[in-house]
């Protein structure tokens, strides 16, 4: 039985305060680094590129751009999503849904994949 009040927790064993850092996690400011072969340190987040995202394989008439920045890893960025299989038939039923952007591009994409996905049976 564990008890967590006020910060602390009670296992049956010794009080922990979580409610104070203890020393061993990193500040925020400071970067985790490696060493390259010339001696020059760099930083992790330095390693890690970010490409701008947009759908490439859906195709709805009418669709708006997301209203905000979508990126994703460059590894990600280097290969092709799957075939959009599925026919969304929201741009049909509920044409307005799409064009008057209350659904963004990426959101339509989000929801066809899940939709294709839905579908497909499983080995049982």
């Amino acid at each position: 039985f564990i008890e967590i009040q006020k910060g602390y927790v009670d296992s049956g064993r010794e009080k922990i305060d979580f409610s104070q850092p203890t020393g061993n996690e990193s500040d925020d400011e400071e970067e985790e680094e490696k060493e390259e072969g010339g001696g020059q340190r760099r930083t992790v987040e330095e390693d890690v590129r970010f490409e701008s995202y947009k759908p490439s394989k859906l195709k709805v008439e009418g669709m708006r751009p997301h209203p905000s920045d979508a990126v994703e890893n460059g590894t990600l960025a280097t290969v092709a999503p799957p075939d959009v299989t599925y026919k969304l038939n929201i741009a049909e039923d509920m044409p307005h849904v799409v064009t008057e952007g209350r659904l963004s591009d990426l959101q339509l994409e989000f929801v066809t994949y899940a939709c294709q996905r839905h579908e497909q049976r499983l080995a049982s």
